[in-house]
């Protein structure tokens, strides 16, 4: 559906969605799930395909299933065969989920309501069903966490007010409530004999005997000596994991000695977090409000692995030429550098003082130049990690675009208000010229690398090349007849892309100094920001990528000027202001995007997407066109080439009953999977899914059991199909007495 193929994604870690076991550590960056064996440099990036971000993981004991939740929905995830074998939707929000120390059964915890499924595997080897075993809606408030017995036979709700219910799965549920002092931070339930252990935030352990006497009793008592936030039991509940303000100890159960301290600066909030690996005994430290994640080894008394995540919104990023280093400036002022394909943070530099407009990788990329509103401009060493020259704007204005020739040798910026192109040498940083001419913001700049010509763009409706070298300093200008928002040049130097604000890519011969061709951008998918590059030359420079005001990637054949194929991001936080840039390694085979405070890796199998329908216009204007001709058909074609499932959507719910038999014959195999993921789509948003199911019955009767063998998108709409299933089946068994009245009325 996505149209793409992530390879890394760096940024925030979401809420809560961080989960250990045996080594393997599973975090989140928006949709995306990325899996890394601590240890080694092997990490691996796969989409949940949800329509929202991420806030709970959960991985069952076996290591086979991964529990993937958002807001409001969620997939189950086989690890190993790398499928999604469940999906599932509820209309109140997820609180909370976990699977049974067998897999046999997961709890769901949905507001104040609680339901525990079956897992059952089906014929297909790939496919689990959900059977809900019990519902239970007798908790008076939120629910924070979910505890099983070793043997499945008990679970432990602890909800915000301080009560914790435990309920016995037997063929008679059994119900047992207990009610805390105190928050409770964790719980834990041990099975001979059958109590329950539970921390409070005032440091006391508490031991309820729900399953004989119903007593309860202090068993302990922690020191404190700062403000309590988390605490974990280990599996055999032998130690326990206390987070406070000033760090985290892990205590013996049994006699009380702190076994291991480590000191952390997390802030004072509920999002700390600490949780046992079950196995290995590593402990994982998180907070969300910081976006810390660390790994602590603490029988070595060591962080194994730590990754401080960028929350501030990046405004700028590079990528190293082999792909294995990321460079990224944000408006807080930092510039971090990021190790593909981990994702970790190895290096933060805090010399600037203002926000980082733009970052430049050297050519043998062990260096690189950072720019910022602070009026400098700071070259790198990443060998000594040095801040090792700084290039000074000579009347302190803003620097928003860098860019350095092949030698290394010359350093060019722009002047946020002056407008003037700076030129420094960097052996010396001494400031060799000052090229005046530009009358508003440049908006892009660069190096020539064929000669030493400095192509400049900016809002004053001009490009501008200039000579260093000649005595002529600015030998040509091509004028637009609007500002220029951004601009690229390829890599080999020959060809400028630039857009301008009447929604215009224009592609220009450099040396020639004629225009090649033109390319129209919707109206709705524009956006003006001088300090954002949102153009990149791709696949050795046949390719030009524009990212959109939507966050769609664009990819145009450059030969052609036509549209090869529009690529959705998969983007979920409606709240954030997602202008995006794009970025991309000298060869063009690796592609950035920046989008918040998220970068999004992407290889080179996005170039292999087939031209479509070569010689006629594919975007949203002519799909509408032919919706309004009368053209179903070709409209929903187009759509479905476009990548664009809400336009399929919309395109189908236009669509005449009479066409139906003719769209599900007509349709080519090389065409099922973009079709396919536009129904998908239909079936999981749409409010009239009449439509798609009578589109998906004339298709299934239609085509042969041939045509269906190379469909890789027919499984998931097959889950989809599941999932809208047991919705209805819900929501008819709720309203039954509703639907019975309905009925008998209308037979009266």
């Amino acid at each position: 559906m996505l149209g793409y193929r992530v390879t890394n994604v760096v940024g925030s870690t979401r809420p809560g969605a961080a989960v250990i076991l045996d080594g393997v550590l599973y975090t989140c960056c928006g949709s995306h799930i990325k899996k890394i064996e601590v240890g080694s440099d092997r990490a691996v990036i796969f989409s949940s395909e949800l329509e929202e971000n991420v806030r709970q993981l959960a991985i069952s004991k076996c290591k086979t299933l991964l529990l993937v939740v958002g807001k409001t929905a969620g997939i189950m995830f086989d690890t190993r065969k790398q499928v999604i074998c469940q999906r599932f939707r509820y209309k109140s929000e997820i609180h909370a989920v976990s699977f049974s120390h067998s897999t046999r059964y997961v709890a769901i915890a949905i507001d104040r309501t609680v339901e525990v499924w079956n897992l059952q595997q089906t014929g297909a080897a790939d496919r689990l069903s959900l059977a809900l075993r019990s519902r239970d809606m007798g908790c008076s408030t939120s629910l924070l966490s979910l505890s099983w017995s070793s043997d499945d036979a008990y679970l432990a709700i602890a909800s915000s007010d301080r009560a914790c219910r435990i309920i016995g799965l037997f063929e008679q549920p059994t119900f047992f409530d207990f009610v805390a002092r105190a928050k409770l931070l964790a719980v834990h339930i041990c099975n001979e004999p059958a109590k329950m252990l539970s921390v409070l935030t005032n440091g006391e352990v508490i031991k309820f005997n729900f399953a004989s006497d119903g007593s309860n009793t202090v068993v302990r008592t922690i020191p404190l000596t700062s403000t309590m936030l988390c605490a974990a039991f280990d599996a055999s509940a032998s130690m326990i994991c206390i987070g406070a303000s000033d760090g985290f100890t892990i205590h013996d159960m049994v006699t009380g000695v702190i076994l291991a301290t480590v000191n952390m600066d997390f802030p004072v909030c509920d999002s700390v977090k600490c949780k046992f690996d079950p196995v290995s005994k590593f402990v994982l430290l998180s907070c969300d409000e910081s976006g810390e994640l660390c790994l602590w080894d603490w029988q070595s008394d060591s962080l194994i692995y730590k990754s401080n995540n960028e929350l501030s919104k990046i405004g700028a990023a590079a990528l190293s030429e082999d792909g294995t280093l990321l460079v990224t400036g944000s408006e807080a002022a930092l510039v971090k550098v990021w190790r593909l394909p981990l994702g970790t943070c190895s290096m933060t530099f805090t010399q600037h003082t203002g926000p980082i407009t733009d970052v430049v990788f050297f050519c043998h990329s062990d260096a690189f130049v950072s720019s910022s509103l602070d009026g400098t401009a700071r070259a790198v060493d990443l060998i000594r990690c040095k801040n090792f020259r700084t290039f000074i704007c000579p009347d302190g204005q803003g620097i928003t675009h860098l860019s350095i020739d092949q030698s290394d040798n010359i350093i060019c910026g722009a002047a946020e208000k002056s407008h003037n192109i700076l030129v420094w040498s960097m052996s010396s940083g001494q400031l060799l010229d000052i090229l005046v001419g530009h009358e508003a913001p440049v908006t892009s700049l660069q190096i020539c690398p064929q000669n030493m010509y400095i192509i400049s763009c900016s809002w004053d409706k001009t490009t501008r090349v200039w000579d260093l070298n000649g005595s002529k300093r600015e030998l040509d200008s091509f004028s637009h007849s609007a500002e220029i928002t951004t601009a690229i040049l390829s890599h080999n130097g020959k060809m400028l892309a630039s857009l301008s604000r009447n929604n215009r890519i224009h592609m220009w011969h450099v040396l020639e100094g004629t225009i090649h061709g033109s390319i129209d951008i919707p109206n709705s998918s524009t956006s003006h920001n001088s300090h954002s590059s949102r153009l990149s030359f791709i696949q050795s420079d046949t390719m030009l990528a524009y990212l959109d005001s939507s966050c769609a990637l664009r990819v145009y054949d450059v030969q052609s000027c036509s549209l090869i194929k529009r690529l959705r991001l998969h983007v979920d936080d409606s709240s954030v202001n997602h202008t995006g840039t794009l970025f991309s390694t000298n060869n063009g085979l690796i592609l950035g995007v920046t989008l918040s405070n998220q970068v999004h890796i992407l290889d080179n199998c996005i170039l292999n997407a087939r031209p479509t329908m070569i010689g006629e216009e594919v975007d949203e204007q002519s799909i509408h066109l032919a919706v309004k001709q009368g053209l179903y058909s070709y409209a929903l074609k187009l759509a479905a080439r476009l990548a664009n499932p809400a336009l399929f959507t919309a395109v189908l719910h236009t669509l005449p009953a009479s066409h139906v038999n003719k769209i599900a014959r007509d349709l080519s195999p090389d065409a099922s999977d973009d079709f396919f993921s536009g129904l998908n789509h239909g079936l999981s948003s749409s409010p009239h899914i009449e439509s798609v199911l009578f589109l998906l019955r004339e298709i299934c009767r239609q085509q042969s059991a041939a045509f269906f063998q190379g469909c890789s998108k027919l499984k998931t709409v097959a889950l989809q199909l599941g999932v809208a299933q047991s919705s209805i089946t819900f929501l008819a068994e709720k309203n039954h007495a509703v639907i019975e009245f309905i009925c008998t009325t209308q037979n009266c």
